[in-house]
């Protein structure tokens, strides 16, 4: 996924009408104040800086009950997700003592949180990014354990190995039983542990949901009627404007690998559109079959519905936040389904063009899927739209231009797009596709 501001700054690319500025801000404002993801899940604790936690970094042994839910921690430290120091995402960064080659081992971490009735959950889902080792208490009974020797842990216990660069990147994936969680308020206790004192970093950040028995997103499968258009797009990197996505079709990125029984294989989260399961996907589909928007000539029905796509896929940061809600994503939905209207506020480009060429088959607009890169910094998936009088344009729901134009394939800036092999998608000696 890449996001890269193609337009802004460059006056001669695009001529941007102050009536439809004004119009784009109204009609963002209604579909933020609409947007809304019916989900099964329940969120627990959330990811990232809306979390507030108390926490002790000063290297002591707390006291044994520590990760009770009735342990006075009105002494320790408050701060925001995620935690650390040595790297760059880090919210608060903790302490780790006066000398950098002999740094604190263990820092110490508590949320407590709210929970509905909790009678129908059977298990929890958390997500977890950690350097280097961790164990998970919820009201004081331990759910998780990683990285970290089995039996009584001290302050000074270090973690097994060491996690490398790649892996401490990731949000990792587990499932625990949620005999734990309490109806009402609960304490989440965490404790972090380093490979050494001389470790150049530390972090810590949890995602924490609850489901029902039978919820939880189920292993991806693609059926027989979505076969060709899924394996199309797989094989070709591109997807016309005469098929209609079908549902059952699925999209698990450039890697996923499809065996004669429909069974996925993916190391990403892979999108499903299935309009009878998803709701949400339903509720989008409303909107561009409503009259506002059939009533719109084609390039603005395009318009509005490629600036309804980055309202409902943009994090609630805004869409400079994209990779960091892809992560989590991943993390949650790697090589399971992940319904197409889930992605509200997921943010990444395959999602968004997705759901754009989606919306464009509903709306009666000609638009394709095309996969590649855009400039040498790695994939990207984005829509072409041809316009009734033979004009293709390049409709990039995650580097939208300014008001929301599309330049032309023709366009100098067209020549950012490549293809998987870095070739130009665009060659000027060939206009359009």
């Amino acid at each position: 996924m890449t996001v890269f501001h193609l337009f802004s700054g460059n006056r001669g690319l695009h001529r941007t009408s102050h009536r439809w500025d004004s119009i784009c801000w109204l009609v963002f404002g209604i579909l933020f104040h609409c947007a809304g993801n019916i989900s099964a899940d329940t969120l627990l604790v959330e990811a990232g800086s809306k979390t507030v936690w108390k926490y002790l970094d000063d290297g002591s042994e707390p006291a044994a009950d520590w990760r009770e839910p009735n342990y006075d921690d009105t002494s320790w430290k408050t701060g925001r997700a995620p935690f650390g120091y040595g790297e760059p995402e880090v919210m608060t960064e903790i302490g780790y003592g006066e000398n950098a080659a002999h740094k604190h081992i263990a820092a110490y971490f508590r949320h407590r949180f709210t929970a509905p009735d909790v009678r129908d959950f059977r298990e929890l889902l958390i997500l977890l990014r950690i350097d280097d080792g961790a164990i998970v208490y919820l009201n004081g009974k331990e759910i998780l354990r990683e990285n970290l020797p089995a039996g009584k842990v001290t302050s000074k216990t270090t973690a097994q190995r060491r996690i490398n660069a790649e892996e401490e990147q990731l949000y990792h994936r587990y499932l625990v039983p949620a005999a734990a969680l309490l109806p009402g308020n609960n304490e989440l206790a965490v404790e972090v542990h380093q490979i050494d004192g001389n470790s150049s970093d530390l972090f810590f950040d949890m995602l924490v949901k609850a489901y029902a028995a039978g919820e939880l997103p189920q292993r991806a499968q693609v059926v027989p009627a979505a076969r060709e258009a899924t394996l199309t797009f797989r094989e070709k990197h591109y997807l016309s404007a005469r098929t209609i996505v079908p549902d059952g079709y699925v999209d698990g990125g450039r890697g996923m690998e499809v065996d004669t029984g429909g069974s996925v294989k993916t190391g990403r989260e892979v999108m499903v559109v299935d309009r009878q399961r998803d709701p949400e996907l339903r509720k989008h589909i409303a909107y561009a079959r409503s009259e506002f928007i059939a009533g719109l000539p084609p390039l603005s029905r395009a318009r509005f519905l490629a600036l309804y796509v980055d309202v409902q896929c943009s994090p609630a940061e805004g869409r400079h936040s994209s990779l960091a809600a892809a992560a989590l994503v991943e993390s949650e939905f790697r090589e399971r389904e992940m319904l197409l209207g889930r992605s509200v506020g997921s943010g990444i480009c395959r999602h968004r063009a997705l759901l754009f060429k989606v919306l464009a088959d509903e709306a009666g607009l000609d638009a394709a899927l095309a996969r590649g890169n855009l400039g040498v910094d790695g994939g990207h998936t984005w829509n072409e739209l041809l316009l009734p009088d033979g004009t293709r344009l390049i409709v990039d729901c995650m580097n939208p231009s300014g008001g929301f134009d599309f330049p032309k394939t023709t366009h100098p800036a067209a020549q950012l797009y490549l293809t998987v092999r870095n070739e130009p998608y665009y060659p000027p000696s060939k206009p359009g596709k």
